[in-house]
């Protein structure tokens, strides 16, 4: 078992709470217990922060000698965070991007346009105002030149928006797709599978689910759903689902997010499952997954109901999620969750899957930079992961 050093805890300890100052800054809402959170962990990282020196990663870029002060304005800012939220408000709206990007356009593109004397300001003022008018002038022409083309040609015949949507429904009708509007779910679906009418036998073998068959017979008894399925059954296919997130609170905006069970690309997502009790906030209720598959039975399952009543998926198992963080870290850890040799498999409904969960490998020892294809195969190397909750602001809230 590998031993964090004292160094190395502390180095955490100082990325960790400068990191969920970080996130709780962009916060879109705030309280006291979110503004007291964030003022104790400005002090913890201040406490700890003296490791970036003793460690040697403030050294003098001319003289090569460690700097020992930390007289940076970034890191005092923090201090008054509280008081500017109260002041102002929160500041998930604010960003340095717009005014550095102006500083291009309004200040140094004006600047190479004059001639450097002491009369630069005026020339910069002017050189603006007329580049403001030829873009007005520029916008009013193209303006005309649409309408006037529009007379030329004639209103062309829109296609009108329930045509579309007749068609759209009549494709997801075919297929049985649920809308996320009309039916009130929480997950969107292509309108056609990837893989219709696939044999089962070859869906075992493509995307390697030794137990896929025994486990969904299990679901079928537990349910006690007609056509029980057997290797000659056919499945219907998608590689891909698209999940609305929750929301805690009416600030946050709604977002859609993509996981993907992709054999052929060879990429399994993890997720988040309602074991039946989840909370929006926090991991209570939760269980980890990996996606495998999603599918429907087809409609040449004998026996089976038609169109088969619920999209379902397989997934590979996690330990429980643990009800402790990691001392070190602060994030929970789940273990891959095996049957003998075989990942322990099961088959739910899609609509329980509730989000992607952000998964971290535990690495024992020193740890190497991973290239962009070692990161996505890391969920097949390792057997040991974190629960990373800085993957967004939605994982961390």
């Amino acid at each position: 078992m590998y031993t964090i050093s004292a160094g190395s805890r502390r180095l955490l300890t100082a990325n960790r709470a400068y990191l969920d100052y970080v996130y709780l800054a962009t916060y879109p809402y705030h309280t006291d217990d979110t503004l007291a959170i964030a003022e104790r962990r400005v002090k913890d990282f201040e406490a700890a922060r003296d490791v970036y020196a003793t460690l040697g990663g403030r050294v003098s870029e001319e003289t090569g000698e460690a700097i020992d002060g930390f007289r940076i304005p970034k890191l005092h800012v923090p201090r008054h965070f509280p008081d500017y939220v109260r002041w102002k408000g929160t500041l998930d709206g604010s960003t340095t991007e717009t005014s550095e990007r102006l500083h291009i356009d309004l200040v140094k593109e004006a600047w190479r346009a004059t001639n450097h004397r002491d009369t630069h300001l005026l020339q910069m003022m002017r050189w603006l105002d007329l580049r403001e008018r030829i873009t007005a002038f520029e916008l009013y022409m193209e303006w005309r030149d649409r309408a006037e083309q529009g007379e030329e040609c004639g209103a062309a015949e829109p296609i009108g928006e329930e045509v579309v949507v007749r068609k759209r429904t009549k494709t997801r009708q075919a297929w049985h797709v649920p809308d996320p509007v009309k039916d009130n779910v929480d997950y969107k679906l292509a309108k056609r599978p990837h893989l219709p009418g696939k044999p089962l036998a070859d869906v075992i073998a493509t995307y390697a689910l030794p137990n896929f068959l025994q486990d969904l017979q299990t679901y079928f008894v537990q349910k006690a759903l007609a056509g029980v399925p057997d290797i000659f059954a056919f499945l219907d296919i998608w590689t891909s689902v698209h999940l609305l997130l929750p929301i805690p609170n009416d600030f946050m905006k709604a977002e859609w997010r993509k996981v993907r069970a992709n054999a052929h690309e060879q990429i399994y997502d993890p997720i988040l499952i309602d074991s039946g009790e989840a909370d929006v906030v926090g991991l209570s209720g939760y269980e980890v997954g990996e996606l495998r598959l999603i599918f429907r039975p087809s409609n040449r399952l004998p026996g089976a109901v038609h169109p088969f009543p619920t999209f379902l998926a397989y997934i590979y198992r996690f330990s429980p999620i643990p009800h402790q963080k990691d001392a070190a870290t602060q994030f929970f850890k789940v273990s891959k969750d095996y049957i003998g040799p075989v990942r322990r498999g099961k088959v739910i409904e899609l609509d329980t899957i509730i989000r992607p969960c952000p998964l971290a490998p535990v690495i024992d020892g020193q740890a190497e930079i991973m290239d962009e294809r070692e990161g996505a195969a890391s969920l097949a190397n390792y057997h040991n992961f974190y629960i990373n909750s800085f993957a967004s602001l939605n994982d961390y809230i």
